[in-house]
């Protein structure tokens, strides 16, 4: 299978998946970063509690994050647009969670 794959490799036109690829990357890193932000240390049963619901907060961020990938293509290649846009997403999720430190320490 590694032959066949690779002997593909060859003699497509890899090139030609560059900006599928670049399209899909840029949707699953941004999606990554909330789901990374959202669980951190979080609690699996209320996680489990919550899961029917659509929250507003964590989309937007996947939005804001997707649009970072993109601008960060285009207008600061040089740093690249996965990382930023993984560090943006994880940060807004990981400051907008339900029940963050802040708010645990006064509820006890």
């Amino acid at each position: 299978m590694v032959t066949v794959c690779t002997l593909l490799a060859l003699v497509l036109p890899m090139h030609s998946l560059e900006p599928f690829l670049l399209m899909l990357s840029s949707v699953f890193v941004p999606l990554f970063g909330v789901i990374i932000g959202r669980l951190a240390s979080a609690d699996p049963v209320s996680l489990l509690a919550r899961a029917s619901k659509v929250e507003a907060v964590p989309i937007a961020i996947w939005i804001i994050g997707i649009a970072t990938y993109h601008l960060c293509r285009v207008y600061a290649p040089s740093l690249g647009a996965a990382l930023p846009s993984l560090l943006l997403t994880c940060t807004l999720a990981l400051a907008t969670r339900p029940g963050s430190g802040a708010t645990q320490v006064g509820a006890r």
